[in-house]
């Protein structure tokens, strides 16, 4: 422990106490049994087979792993040249299979320990790697002496391995006649405060033939041979032994939950006696002097067992929220007692599901209750004098100390990495705020301290060393087009930058740093830089957000479309977790604590409701009288503000948003009461305008002083008013929609540009502005906040500028396409301006006037022609599609035939007609020559954009609002010709974007295949097939079409024949 890691760092203590390692010596747990010596060895020997053991350790955990790891590990983050990273993306879980595999398996994990035993070293290798090594290889490669060692290792104290080597030898090849399965044993005969090395009776048990015997609930029966893979509880002794034999080598448990405190706290009014996951996690992970800790030392697979032990923390108490889900109901007081009047008292039957609550550290509603209470904190004082980016430096002298007398690399210990950034954050916060680093400052002392230009190297080394290693950009541009910066020939940083004698704010409010062109350089990579390229501090403050943006929609349990039933349910918690990335450096951030949102000022988020309307939380068993009879639900914090405005001088002359400045909020009685220390800035939830009288209310709260009651709000000098909106009125608060434009500003301290014309487009359509052209001048400046930016970013033209006229215009353009989304246009609200004519063109879908510009009379005349020369199985196959086209019934078909049958002959009989009667057919192909042949056709990946990797879960790349997608959704016909070549991924890919466009647009049929639309697939499957890269030929037929999901949803049309009566000419 570093002493800066002390629990009160605000005087000298000696000796220090310290929380994180042990919770203030609460937590002692026995220490870890003496590590078998080759594993010793094959850590710390630092020869060729310790560096290749080090280099390979999560390869050959994996090989002895006797469970699977879930979850999808990223490797892009590791394709540049920085050090390795385990990162993981979804849900993360372990689960075991079945002692034998399946007739038509290899042997995987805890398989390999009976399966076929004689080549066990050659299957553990098979599954990563496909060469043998020699002691002289090279590194990366596998060894056989390695793999032979650690397997004897553990046949020798792992009691897992024990027990099922024990089963092969009792057993043999009875195995699956006997019906022999394995019980791994949650529960432990010991004390695991003071024994954690189990035997092999404690921890699992061999059961032959079918057992009725009841098993504990977390206990797990490995069944013979069987295609169902069981999960193991995070709570389970065995949950991380299974997955990590070269950290546990004899078996030791885990976190579970028999694990107590050392000493209780007796003061607290509930006590806990149980060390918790993340106390137990924080132990384990500390150096101590007392044993060799071999979980510091493990370098990449430590990166793993971080990333996995969060997610244990996190999957614990996402399951307490899961199996909470069923009973936590909310409601508000009056939708209760109403309900209970009618005689119901089954709690269940009234109320919403809570899921993913805002006490849930890293949920949504938790960030965005966060970012609300910053913009609050904004609002109350002003934006932030100072707004400071602080990463961690791997050069640190602690870090590189500490790491250089272990032998580790900066990569191997993340726990150090988290520490040592937590000390140095808070240092840098003390200096700041209590040491009063900066003191008074001036506008001209900006320059003296911030800059972006090349020190001299003479009178400043040491800094002239730093901005060369840390501070330069690049090199990029035509010295080096490869650098990750470099997007379609230019820089996306935008190096390199211009001189500028001195820092300046531009127009937009955007900084403009010094750089000098006083003729310095340096070299960086071989090529000469000058102040052009320098980086400066604050290059954060304007940066956009990175984000994933993801669309979900859920089926319905019986199979069919959400759309059919009567409410769309959202899984929170599966969303939250499979769109989130975990890494070893947050994980160690979240394993011990750190804060992952700081505020020194205290924010009271102020709840407020109409009459009868607060909000009581209940259990779904709890009885209705009784949660109505509750003193706490009788009540609520706003009702509360009224009753001490009622008998307090102070209160009374302060608003709700004021209030909690002198008094504090005590949930535990339900009570304000006057503040002693501190302060607190309030601030009350935001609310739609669609919320109705809610909406007024809330304008009234930061207006109305001392209000005793609801009426106090709807009185305004003397008068008392039916509603809270004419009292609004009466206050010259509505006068020419003063709310809307006040409403609009509010949201613009929070809001992006975007948010913000979503929201007048919103108003418009609603026809809730009296007034839309007062309201659009007065919040037009608001309403284009990023046009600029955005316009810049499309044009690529970062100095671009544009005049008001401009902004207003292409802002208009913007709320115009938000309003056509939803069917409506400012052209229907007659006082609003319109975007100028030189602009519309652009709102035009290209791609659908492209398909639309045919002469439907010669197309008609043309298909008459065709028409009447179609074969008797031509026209069969055309009146079976023209018929699926026409009554919009959508379907899937295959015309099969090989070269020279006619199918392009019938494609274009089909598509003339739909063109003669002025609808959208799309012609495609697998290749571009036989595109030439179609009519307007395309390559299938061209005209969809279908991306050239392809997985099992890939997507064409368009969005459901993107011109292409209202292409797809306007076309009646999609015919795709030489089908067979391309892998089934392609086909899959445009159906889940098909039925995304159809969703969006609330098509009946969206759940159906391709979206409900008709498509045509001909080829010949005797051609050329996928071409599998060193595939065989199971793996050509593997991918394709007629092994996708979509064939069983095919019509495979009859066999086109060629004939030389034809009339077709072929």
């Amino acid at each position: 422990m570093w002493y800066n890691e002390r629990i009160n760092k605000r005087r000298v203590s000696a000796p220090p106490e310290f929380s994180i390692c042990c919770m203030h010596g609460k937590i002692e747990l026995p220490p870890p049994p003496q590590l078998p010596q080759v594993i010793i060895d094959l850590l710390l020997n630092g020869d060729t087979r310790s560096k290749n053991f080090r280099e390979n350790i999560r390869a050959y955990n994996s090989m002895f792993a006797f469970t699977s790891m879930g979850g999808k590990v990223d490797t892009s983050i590791n394709k540049g040249r920085g050090p390795p990273v385990f990162r993981l993306l979804g849900q993360n879980y372990h689960r075991i299979g079945s002692l034998l595999p399946l007739d038509d398996s290899r042997p995987k994990f805890q398989q390999l320990y009976i399966f076929d035993t004689v080549n066990e070293n050659a299957n553990r290798i098979a599954a990563f790697s496909s060469k043998r090594t020699t002691p002289t290889s090279d590194i990366k490669i596998l060894r056989d002496d390695i793999v032979e060692e650690i397997k004897v290792m553990l046949n020798e104290t792992n009691p897992y391995a024990k027990t099922l080597r024990t089963a092969k030898e009792r057993f043999g090849d009875s195995l699956e006649s006997m019906n022999v399965k394995v019980r791994l044993i949650s529960g432990r005969s010991t004390d695991p405060n003071t024994y954690n090395m189990p035997t092999c009776s404690e921890v699992a048990a061999l059961l032959v033939g079918d057992i009725d015997e009841e098993f504990e609930a977390r206990d797990i029966v490995v069944e013979t041979k069987s295609r169902d893979l069981a999960r193991i509880s995070e709570l389970h002794p065995a949950y991380l032994p299974l997955q990590y034999p070269i950290l546990f080598p004899y078996g030791e448990d885990g976190y579970h939950i028999d694990l107590h405190l050392k000493r209780t706290t007796t003061t607290s009014t509930n006590p806990r006696f149980r060390v918790s996951m993340k106390e137990f996690f924080s132990y384990k992970l500390m150096e101590r002097a007392s044993h060799f800790n071999v979980l510091l030392h493990s370098g990449k697979l430590f990166q793993q067992f971080i990333v996995d032990a969060y997610t244990m923390m996190e999957g614990e108490r996402i399951g307490y929220l899961k199996l909470n889900q069923k009973t936590l109901r909310a409601d508000n007081y009056s939708n209760i007692s109403d309900f209970a009047s009618t005689g119901n008292k089954d709690s269940s039957m009234c109320g919403r599901r809570v899921v993913l609550p805002a006490t849930f550290v890293g949920g949504p509603r938790y960030m965005h209750e966060k970012y609300m209470d910053a913009m609050a904190v904004c609002s109350h004082f002003g934006y932030p004098d100072l707004f400071i980016t602080f990463t961690c430096n791997p050069k640190w002298p602690e870090i590189t100390r500490y790491l250089s007398s272990r032998r580790l690399q900066t990569e191997d210990r993340p726990d150090i990495l988290s520490r040592v950034f937590k000390m140095k954050l808070d240092s840098l916060i003390w200096d700041i705020k209590d040491n009063n680093l900066f003191g008074p400052s001036a506008a001209d002392d900006i320059d003296k301290l911030i800059s972006a230009e090349i020190p001299d190297r003479a009178s400043n080394p040491a800094l002239y060393d730093i901005v060369r290693d840390i501070m330069v950009h690049g090199p990029c541009g035509l010295a080096n087009p490869n650098s990750p910066c470099m997007v379609k020939g230019k820089c996306t940083k935008r190096f390199p930058k211009d001189f500028s004698p001195h820092t300046s704010i531009n127009k937009e409010g955007f900084p403009v740093y010094r750089r000098r062109d006083d003729g310095k350089s340096m070299e960086k990579n071989g090529i000469d830089i000058d102040n052009r390229a320098i980086k400066y501090l604050f290059k954060y403050i304007n940066k956009g957000n990175d984000r994933v943006t993801a669309k979900l929609q859920q089926d319905s349990a019986n199979g069919g479309s959400s759309e059919n039933t009567s409410q769309n349910v959202v899984d929170e918690i599966k969303r939250f977790i499979d769109c989130r990335y975990i890494s070893p450096c947050e994980g160690m951030w979240r394993i011990f604590g750190f804060e992952l949102h700081y505020s020194s000022t205290s924010i009271q988020r102020l709840s407020f409701h109409l009459p009868g309307e607060h909000n009581l939380t209940y259990d779904d068993e709890d009885d209705i009288d009784e949660v109505l009879a509750k003193e706490e639900n009788q009540t609520s914090q706003f009702l509360e503000y009224m009753k001490m405005c009622s008998r307090n001088s102070v209160a009374k002359e302060l608003t709700y948003i004021q209030f909690p400045y002198f008094f504090v909020w005590n949930k535990s009685i339900t009570e304000w009461t006057p503040r002693q220390r501190g302060s607190a800035v309030g601030r009350i939830h935001p609310t739609k305008p669609s919320a109705g009288q809610r909406f007024y209310l809330r304008i009234l709260l930061s207006k109305v002083k001392g209000a005793t009651c609801y009426e106090d709000y709807r009185t305004v000098d003397g008068i008392t008013y039916p509603t809270y909106k004419e009292a609004c009125y009466a206050l010259g608060l509505l006068d020419d929609d003063k709310e809307y434009i006040e409403a609009i500003k509010e949201a613009s301290q929070w809001g992006s540009g975007v948010y913000l014309r979503r929201l007048f487009a919103y108003l418009l359509a609603s026809e809730s502005l009296s007034q839309p052209a007062h309201v659009w001048s007065e919040t037009w400046h608001l309403l284009s906040d990023d046009i600029l930016h955005m316009q810049r970013a499309i044009l690529q033209r970062p100095g671009l500028e544009m005049s008001n006229d401009q902004l207003k215009n292409q802002t208009l353009l913007e709320i115009e396409k938000q309003l056509r989304s939803s069917g409506n246009t400012l052209e229907n609200f007659s006082t609003m301006p319109f975007p100028t004519n030189s602009n519309i063109p652009s709102m035009v879908n290209r791609l659908i006037t492209d398909e639309l510009c045919y002469d439907r009379d010669a197309c008609a005349q043309e298909h008459q022609r065709l028409q009447s020369r179609l074969t008797s199985e031509q026209r069969d196959i055309y009146n079976t599609i023209m018929k699926a086209v026409t009554t919009n019934s959508g379907g899937v078909f295959f015309v099969n035939g090989f070269g020279g049958t006619g199918k392009t002959f019938l494609w274009k009989t089909l598509s003339t007609y739909i063109r003669s009667v002025g609808d959208i057919v799309l012609n495609v192909a697998s290749s571009g020559m036989a595109a030439l042949l179609l009519d307007g056709g395309r390559t299938a990946h061209s005209r969809f954009s279908i991306p050239l990797e392809l997985h099992e879960s890939s997507t064409c790349s368009f969005t459901t609002n993107s011109e292409l997608a209202e292409l797809l959704l306007k076309a009646k016909l999609i015919i795709w010709d030489e089908a067979p070549m391309l892998h089934k991924h392609c086909f899959e890919a445009l159906d889940r974007s098909l039925k995304d466009v159809m969703r969006a647009a609330k098509a009946p049929n969206h759940s159906r295949p391709f979206g409900g639309k008709t498509i045509v697939f001909g080829g010949d499957f005797r051609q050329v097939l996928p071409v599998i890269h060193r595939g065989s030929r199971q793996n050509i037929v593997q991918a394709s079409l007629t092994s996708s999901v979509l064939w069983k949803s095919c019509k495979t049309q009859q066999k086109l024949n060629p004939s030389k009566s034809s009339p077709n000419g072929f």
